[in-house]
């Protein structure tokens, strides 16, 4: 079976972990849920994981609150949305 939810809600990610989670996550192309919410993640993770949200044709629900993004990060995560068109729910 191909991965097609994952939930990683406070878990202690960071941004190493979301660095190595993006790489992880690149080959996952029926990804459609993805929950990283409440784990510390900073600009640095944010634009690691950017990368593979914008060329996910299958995301449709992403959640990323509640972590350490700046104006920086959200520019990334922005930037990766206007790519991510499958997305309903952020």
């Amino acid at each position: 079976k191909a991965l097609a939810h994952l939930e990683l809600s406070n878990t202690g990610v960071g941004d190493e972990g979301a660095h190595e989670l993006a790489g992880a996550l690149k080959h996952a192309r029926n990804l459609a849920y993805l929950d990283l919410s409440c784990n510390d993640i900073g600009d640095a993770g944010m634009s690691e994981l950017a990368l593979v949200i914008e060329g996910s044709a299958s995301l449709t629900h992403l959640d990323m609150s509640c972590n350490a993004i700046s104006d920086e990060g959200a520019s990334c995560l922005a930037a990766a949305l206007q790519e991510c068109t499958a997305l309903r729910l952020l």
